[in-house]
């Protein structure tokens, strides 16, 4: 809509015509904001503005972090050729990697009898280098039927490191009921590291002891 001009050689009272006004008004009214989809208009004596609404997801339809036990297979997890057992519930482990390696049984499924009350923990085994650099060489997720950790091998901090290393990623709970509830830890991929601990006097600057630690990132 073109808006019309005024001539400063003309006398104001007649240039203002009704076909004017209609115009300045008409042209008012397409400049006018108007809501659109996700945004909020707020109209105040200083002014007009424009938020963006922030819509938040269902819980159902967040997407869960790496490494942690889920109810529904995602759809990058091949289905299993068979269906649960009556009274069985069955969990999945999203994708997720460990210092840079996919466990040797991402695609697995774990299923819980749902009859009695029992618990089902799953861990993450990463099996690691003597002396390597590369500290992780393969890894598992393992399942066992208590909330009992599982052993490590005893590292004194110095020579080759341990066999393996285990790492909580979280249990499925049955009650007595036979109502079913998960409890993650955390969530994430993991990185394992090894750093110095200590340091004992003596020659040569002395004898570093070793440690072991697991990040989420």
């Amino acid at each position: 809509m073109k808006i019309p001009k005024f001539s400063p050689h003309t006398p104001l009272h007649s240039e203002v015509t009704a076909s004017k006004l209609n115009q300045f008004g008409a042209a008012a009214h397409q400049s006018q904001l108007m809501p659109g989809v996700g945004t909020r208009l707020t109209q105040t004596s200083g002014g007009t503005s424009v938020s963006v609404i922030k819509r938040r997801l269902p819980a159902a339809m967040a997407t869960p972090l790496p490494l942690t036990i889920v109810g529904t297979r995602p759809a990058y997890i091949p289905a299993p050729e068979d269906a649960p057992a009556e009274n069985t519930a069955r969990f999945y482990l999203t994708w997720g990697l460990v210092n840079g390696f996919l466990a040797e049984n991402w695609s697995d499924c774990l299923d819980v009898p749902t009859s009695a009350e029992c618990v089902r923990a799953i861990w993450l085994k990463a099996y690691l280098s003597p002396t390597a650099e590369c500290l992780v060489t393969r890894c598992e997720w393992i399942t066992l039927e208590d909330n009992t950790p599982p052993e490590n091998p005893p590292w004194s901090g110095s020579g080759d490191r341990p066999d393996y290393v285990h790492v909580s990623l979280g249990s499925v709970f049955v009650s007595a009921e036979g109502a079913v509830s998960v409890a993650n830890q955390m969530g994430g991929s993991l990185q394992i590291c090894e750093f110095v601990s200590s340091i004992e006097s003596g020659e040569w600057g002395g004898t570093h002891k070793k440690s072991l630690a697991v990040s989420r990132v």
